[in-house]
C-alpha cells in the first residue's frame, strides 16, 4: 500500500469501511444460509455447518469452478457468515468475507491459505495435509480443512487459540486486534518436534502495530497469547514473512508510516517475538528517492521480503532481498512522481545472527520516459521464486520480470513476460510462496 497522505483519513476510512459489514438485530432474524444445505464438493473438514460456528451459516454456498490451462478447479473455502459480538446471542454482528487471500507451502507439502476480514474481524486459516486431510478429490480440488482465526480466539478466549468453534463462542468477543493484512511463512522441519515445520502468522492494526504468533502442530493451535506488539516501530503498513530452512528463525518486513522506510526484524523463535535483529531495507542514499521526506512525496511500494535459501553451495545462501517500486530520484519522489523505478535491497549480513541486519539498495531497472510504467508507476512489485534450472512457474501477462543471480552484482536484460496463451506459464499468487530452496525474481507491473 502506498503511503496515505494524512494518517488520520487513513484511519478514518477503515473505520468506514466496516460499517457496511456490520448487522443490527437478533442473531436469529440475520438473513443466513445454512451451508448443509448444499453440497460439499471438495469434502472440507470442520466448516461452520459441521462444527456449529456462528450458528452454523456459511458465507457462501459450496461451489468448484471448471478449471483451465493445466489449473486444478477452483474451489470455495468455507466461512462462517457472521461474527456475532459480543456472542452468539447479541443483536450485534459482523459479516465475514474473506479479503487478500496468500497461501503457503511447507517442504512436506502442507499447504495454508489465509484471508483477511479487516479490522478489527481478524484472520482465518484454512490448511490442507495429505496425510491427515486425504488424498486430493477426484476433481482435482483439496478437502480443505477450516483453522479458524490464529489472532482472535487466543485473544478473547479462555483457551488456546486456532479454535474452529471461536466464531459465535460465550468467550469470544466476535472481534480481533489485527485483520488489516495478514502473511503466514513456514519453516524447515523440527527435529526436536516430530518434524513438523514451524507456522508463523502475522496480522496488521494500525496501532500498536502487528500481531504475532506461530504453530507447531500445523495450525491445529497457535501460541497464546498472541503478541501483539511484534513490530518495534508503532504505526505500521502491509507486513510481510519469510523464514528459513531451520526450525525457528522468522523475519519480517513492514512500512513504518512516519518515514516510509521498511523496517525488517528477525525472529529465532518461531515467529512469536522479533527481537533477535532489525534493520532497514531502504539504505541512506535511496530513501531520499524512495521515502517519506516531504508531505507531497510518493514513497513506495514494497514486495516481499524473500531469504536465500539456495542449496548449490552458493556463499549468497542466508542473504535477505527487500524489492520496491519508487520514483527514478529525489527530484521526482518529492514532486509526486509515479513509483517507475525498481529496486532491491540486498543483505549479506543477515545469516550471520547479528543484531543490527544491512541492506544496500540496487536499482535494477526504470520505465523509460513516455512509457506506460514511466506515465502511469510501477504499481506492484512481487519477488518471486524460480527454481535455479527453470522457470515455468512465472506469472504472465504485460508483466516485466527482472531477473536476478544468486550474488545480486549482475542484473538480467528486464523483459516483458509472454502470454499465457503460449501455454507454457502458469499463473502464481502475489502472495504465494513455496518452502524450498530456490531464487528470487522482481517483477513489476
Amino acid at each position: 500500500m502506498r503511503k496515505p497522505i494524512l494518517a488520520v483519513l487513513f484511519a478514518s476510512v477503515l473505520l468506514l469501511a466496516l460499517v457496511p459489514l456490520m448487522q443490527i438485530g437478533p442473531a436469529s432474524q440475520f438473513n443466513v444460509m445454512a451451508q448443509s444445505s448444499f453440497p460439499n464438493p471438495a469434502n472440507e473438514h470442520a466448516c461452520p455447518s459441521q462444527t456449529g460456528a456462528g450458528g452454523g451459516a456459511e458465507a457462501i454456498p459450496a461451489f468448484v469452478g471448471t478449471g483451465s490451462d493445466g489449473l486444478s478447479p477452483n474451489q470455495s473455502l468455507c466461512l462462517p457468515q457472521l461474527a456475532p459480538v459480543p456472542t452468539g446471542l447479541s443483536p450485534f454482528a459482523f459479516t465475514v468475507k474473506g479479503v487478500e487471500p496468500g497461501d503457503r507451502v511447507d517442504s512436506q507439502g502442507t499447504i495454508y491459505v489465509e484471508s483477511i476480514r479487516g479490522v478489527p474481524g481478524g484472520v482465518d486459516l484454512w490448511r490442507w495435509n495429505r496425510s491427515i486431510e486425504g488424498a486430493p478429490n477426484a476433481n482435482g480440488t483439496l478437502p480443505f480443512k477450516y483453522e479458524g482465526q490464529p489472532d482472535n480466539c487466543g485473544i478473547f478466549g479462555l483457551i488456546g487459540g486456532g479454535c474452529v468453534n471461536n466464531v459465535g463462542s460465550p468467550t469470544n468477543l466476535g472481534v480481533a486486534p489485527g485483520g488489516g493484512d495478514a502473511d503466514i511463512a513456514v519453516n524447515g522441519p523440527d527435529p526436536n518436534n516430530s518434524a513438523i515445520p514451524n507456522l508463523a502468522f502475522s496480522s496488521l492494526t494500525l496501532a500498536p502495530g502487528v500481531t504475532a504468533t506461530n504453530s507447531r502442530n500445523r495450525g491445529d493451535t497457535f501460541f497464546t497469547p498472541p503478541n501483539v506488539v511484534a513490530a518495534q516501530v508503532p504505526a505500521d503498513d502491509r507486513m510481510w514473512n519469510d523464514a528459513v530452512d531451520d526450525p525457528s528463525t522468522v523475519y519480517m518486513n513492514y512500512h513504518d508510516l512516519a518515514t516510509f522506510n521498511i523496517e525488517v526484524q528477525r525472529s529465532n523463535n518461531g515467529g512469536r517475538t522479533y527481537t533477535a535483529g532489525a534493520g532497514e531495507g531502504i539504505d541512506a542514499a535511496t530513501l531520499p528517492a524512495a521515502g517519506n521526506i516531504t508531505p507531497t512525496a510518493s514513497a513506495n511500494v514494497a514486495a516481499q521480503i524473500k531469504v536465500d535459501q539456495n542449496t548449490s553451495s552458493c556463499p549468497s545462501k542466508g542473504n535477505l532481498y527487500v524489492a520496491f517500486v519508487a520514483p527514478d530520484s529525489a527530484t521526482e519522489n518529492a514532486n509526486t512522481a509515479p513509483l517507475r523505478s525498481v529496486y532491491v535491497g540486498v543483505s549479506t549480513d543477515a545469516g550471520l545472527d547479528a543484531p543490527t541486519i544491512t541492506f544496500t539498495d540496487h536499482k535494477v531497472f526504470t520505465s523509460p520516459a513516455g512509457s506506460p510504467g514511466a506515465v502511469n508507476g510501477g504499481n506492484n512489485i512481487f519477488l518471486h521464486s524460480l527454481s535455479t534450472t527453470s522457470a515455468t512457474s512465472i506469472p504472465s501477462g504485460p508483466t516485466t520480470k527482472i531477473s536476478f543471480s544468486l550474488r545480486p552484482l549482475i542484473w538480467a536484460t528486464p523483459g516483458r513476460l509472454p502470454s499465457a496463451s503460449t501455454g507454457t506459464e502458469r499463473l502464481a499468487s502475489p502472495t504465494s510462496s513455496l518452502g524450498s530452496r530456490l531464487t528470487p525474481v522482481a517483477m513489476s507491473s
